[in-house]
């Protein structure tokens, strides 16, 4: 088994780096022929940086790869308290994290996409890989600081990736191609792509074709088209317009938390998504992980059925203490890490 090698990102004397894009250039190596797993742990910070963070000249593979992950978890809506990585990039064609090598891993980030660049922006670009591998994109939360006249995207999928429980928001205002989650027309990849919510983009979700496409139990509200493409496979995605490629969940409305302000938990009166989605825990499509927590460590399901989008809403027991949830972040020892936190719902 591979060791794992943590280093942190922080503001601290202590800490190994000062941003994730020169923890990326500190670390890089042949982590196969070390066995090791680089995990990059960020601390609770805001991160502005004014150029791309590539990550590229690494070898990896399948059990030996690159996991980003915060210190402390968001509570599943924006928290500014916790880690940020706020991009400010001015290169013509920039990009909050690109993915160049093909075995990698984002935990819970949140990405201010506040890119300065004339031409196209993205939050996360799985780009330059070079093979199709093991990419996952999870639980995550994007959204554009700065809106231009250019175009900004939040998830762009090139190569194999799964992406699932991530909150993508406001991709629309200045105009061009403004994307929440597009997965393009390039290297016969596939894309799973699960219990995603998307809110007030140009387009929610986008499918360009060659590429296997697997669109489950997803959320797309107040874009002005919410999906654009044909999918390969598709279930239970729930549309605010006439575009979800499932017709039973077309013109439907969710009731989140505080949509305006972006807390975008279901609430509690909502029928559209609470309990309406597929089970997928005997993993249908062959991903690589199947979604069985979401965003923030709630096991699926709470209630009858699993919930759409990137929330499963706890269900209150009567006389009883409901759903609780132990931990979703890092155990630290100062500011290193040490252990993953045990997960449990009590109910």
């Amino acid at each position: 088994m591979a060791t794992i090698v943590p280093v942190t990102v922080g503001p601290d004397p202590g800490d190994d780096y000062g941003s994730i894009r020169t923890a990326e250039a500190g670390e890089e190596r042949d982590l196969p022929a070390l066995d090791e797993i680089s995990r990059i742990i960020c601390r609770n910070f805001v991160d502005v940086t004014g150029f791309s963070c590539y990550f590229s000249g690494w070898v990896v593979d399948a059990t030996r790869y690159i996991d980003i992950v915060t210190e402390n978890a968001h509570p599943g809506y924006w928290d500014a308290t916790k880690y940020v990585l706020d991009c400010q990039a001015s290169d013509s064609f920039g990009y909050a994290i690109r993915f160049g090598e093909k075995d990698m891993r984002v935990d819970g980030l949140q990405i201010d996409c506040n890119h300065l660049g004339a031409n196209v922006a993205t939050a996360m670009y799985i780009s330059g890989a070079g093979a199709n591998g093991d990419i996952r994109i999870a639980n995550n939360i994007i959204k554009l600081g700065t809106a231009t006249a250019n175009s900004r995207n939040g998830i762009v999928i090139e190569y194999s990736a799964e992406v699932w429980n991530n909150i993508i928001y406001d991709f629309k205002g200045g105009g061009g191609s403004c994307i929440g989650i597009s997965a393009t027309t390039f290297h016969n990849h596939t894309a799973w792509m699960y219990h995603n919510t998307v809110v007030n983009c140009i387009t929610g979700f986008s499918e360009g074709g060659n590429v296997l496409s697997y669109l489950r139990n997803n959320i797309a509200q107040d874009n002005t088209t919410d999906y654009a493409g044909t999918y390969n496979t598709h279930s239970n995605n729930i549309s605010g317009d006439g575009t979800s490629p499932d017709g039973a969940f077309q013109n439907k409305t969710v009731t989140f938390k505080n949509k305006v302000g972006r807390d975008l938990r279901l609430d509690t009166s909502d029928t559209e998504a609470k309990d309406n989605g597929i089970d997928l825990s005997a993993n249908p499509d062959g991903a690589p992980v199947v979604p069985l927590r979401d965003i923030v460590g709630t096991l699926r399901p709470e209630g009858s059925g699993w919930d759409i989008g990137a929330f499963e809403l706890p269900q209150a027991v009567a006389g009883g203490i409901g759903s609780m949830q132990v931990g979703k972040g890092l155990i630290t020892l100062g500011n290193k890490w040490v252990g993953e936190q045990i997960i449990q719902n009590l109910k």
